[in-house]
């Protein structure tokens, strides 16, 4: 039996270390995605919103296993207003465009007030 303790030690502090080299990844990626839509306005190009598309897509895939359903949840919500308009292809209405920035800019906020101090983590 110690031997099966011991490994579920090793895994757990393994995978506390994923878990924060993934969070330390997702800040760096969210902060590239904050530059990418500060001071651009509705008339967003074609290829910026295709590139935070596939940026959020990767973070909804990936935020549940890491233990961030919330980042999850919040980046498929962008990313499927990001599809919306790219099938569309017309630019966002204005109004719609600022409260997805905002939404954006806040999917840090969700990282950071997630159930793990992943504040103390990044320090």
């Amino acid at each position: 039996m110690p031997d099966a303790i011991s490994r579920c030690a090793v895994f757990a502090e393994r995978f506390a270390l994923l878990r924060q080299q993934y969070a330390n990844d997702c800040i760096n990626t969210l902060e590239e995605l904050a530059g990418c839509v500060l001071g651009v306005g509705e008339d967003v190009p074609r290829a910026a919103l295709e590139n935070l598309r596939a940026r959020l897509h990767q973070l909804a895939g990936s935020g549940g296993s890491f233990g961030y359903p919330e980042l999850s949840k919040e980046a498929r919500a962008l990313e499927t207003m990001a599809i919306d308009w790219l099938k569309s292809d017309a630019a966002p209405p204005q109004a719609q465009w600022e409260e997805w920035k905002s939404s954006l800019l806040a999917l840090r906020q969700t990282l950071l007030s997630s159930p793990t101090p992943l504040a103390d983590m990044l320090e």
